[in-house]
């Protein structure tokens, strides 16, 4: 199945198909409550949100800004391809601030330049604290240093290293030069408990930073530049 994309005035893609009456946390109408140990560390976590990309139905949930960009779902997976403009995919819902991600991402063949560009964003929200605009209400296409304009924390990982930042301003809270390479799957974990956010990757912790002035919840975005990547296995759960 193929995903029709649609391109605005503004550059930024999105989907036809929405329903905003339904519940947002997908797949979960019952939600499973896990005990989790990831390189030491255990929490206690009630799983909210599991997508799977098992079909296109499940894109409905999801907004994409992007000025050139192809996208696709095929054999339980999400395909991103972004010619170097910069690819953010929303979901819709928001999350609490006590939270955890997991998902797995990796490069895919067919791009010569590929940047291995396997990022997400969290605790999304405007800076008077209302509700983030995505998408075609938002105006962005895409451009990272938009992003930096409103509250969120972004976790990066690239092929020069991995970073945490908090936003608006780009503030740098934890640098490293853990680096993304070809053909490695990579399994990331994100946790922020209390203002302390860790990032795990492949079971082996990156980053561990406190701080002192935690974010609200949010939205929750992947995002890419001149990349080709997949992911799968989206998970995010409140951390009880």
């Amino acid at each position: 199945m193929q995903t029709k994309l649609y391109v605005t005035l503004f550059g930024l893609i999105f989907f036809c198909a929405c329903d905003t009456n339904k519940n947002l946390y997908r797949a979960l109408d019952s939600p499973r409550i896990d005990t989790l140990t990831v390189a030491g560390d255990t929490y206690r976590v009630k799983w909210l949100l599991k997508e799977d990309f098992a079909s296109d139905e499940r894109l409905k949930n999801w907004v994409l800004e992007a000025t050139k960009a192809d996208m696709e779902i095929k054999d339980g997976k999400l395909f991103i391809t972004d010619y170097g403009i910069g690819s953010t995919l929303w979901y819709k819902k928001e999350f609490p601030p006590n939270i955890i991600i997991r998902y797995t991402t990796r490069s895919e063949k067919g791009m010569a330049d590929n940047k291995l560009n396997f990022n997400h964003i969290s605790h999304a929200c405007e800076n008077d604290g209302t509700p983030l605009k995505i998408g075609e209400e938002s105006g962005r296409t895409g451009a990272y240093s938009q992003y930096h304009q409103f509250t969120n924390y972004i976790a990066t990982l690239t092929f020069k290293h991995s970073r945490l930042r908090k936003d608006p301003g780009f503030r740098l809270l934890s640098d490293s030069e853990t680096h993304a390479v070809e053909n490695q799957r990579y399994e990331v974990v994100y946790t922020v408990l209390q203002g302390r956010l860790r990032y795990y990757l492949n079971n082996l912790k990156v980053h561990d930073k406190q701080d002192p002035e935690p974010l609200k919840g949010g939205k929750f975005g992947l995002r890419t530049w001149n990349t080709h990547a997949s992911w799968d296995n989206i998970e995010i759960g409140v951390i009880l």
